[in-house]
């Protein structure tokens, strides 16, 4: 069984508005604005079906510029330890799930805003739960920016309580199965 196909059996889609970020009752919602440029209105596109597609586990690369990097946006010890490298970063992602997450709930509530400056953003509620019962859950803002085709080149993640992403990101790349996984697929000694 390929990594895709355990991911998928993992993910799960949470379409109630629980968890999802509530505006305060007395602001009123402010009329959607999109980008006004060439470059931000492929940037939005190319953003929009990629996240649609990662929501569905399905190819999402064109997003990515050759060379693109991804972190992790906080000052951490084990959430550093992905590598930069986008293809690199997602492969160990997708290997921590697969061999040390139990379930990993994204609610489809996405909230993405492109400036035509060359910056967009993300804003979600996941929730990981690891095979040895831990769980994070919380709010996930992503930072990109895009280049004239309006692909990523640089994308970080900050999150809501790192220091427990952290330390279940320690506990879930301790794991021998995710290790071995990770040097066997990738090469890598985390």
């Amino acid at each position: 069984m390929s990594t895709l196909d355990t991911n998928k059996k993992i993910f799960r889609k949470d379409f109630s508005a629980d968890g999802a970020g509530q505006l305060p009752v007395d602001v009123a919602p402010v009329e959607r604005r999109l980008p006004t440029t060439e470059r931000g209105r492929r940037a939005y596109h190319i953003i929009k079906t990629a996240y649609e597609r990662f929501f569905s586990m399905d190819e999402y690369w064109e997003m990515y510029t050759e060379g693109a990097t991804t972190y992790f946006g906080a000052n951490s010890t084990h959430l550093k330890r992905y590598p930069r490298d986008t293809r690199l970063f997602w492969a160990v992602f997708g290997l921590v799930i697969a061999h040390g997450m139990e379930e990993v709930t994204n609610n489809t509530t996405v909230d993405l805003v492109v400036w035509d400056t060359g910056y967009a953003f993300t804003a979600y509620h996941c929730t990981y739960k690891t095979m040895k019962g831990t769980t994070w859950s919380g709010m996930v803002l992503t930072r990109m920016k895009f280049n004239e085709e309006g692909r990523v080149y640089d994308q970080a993640f900050f999150t809501e309580d790192a220091r427990g992403l952290d330390a279940v990101t320690g506990e879930l790349m301790e794991l021998p199965q995710v290790r071995e996984k990770i040097l066997l697929e990738c090469g890598l000694n985390i």
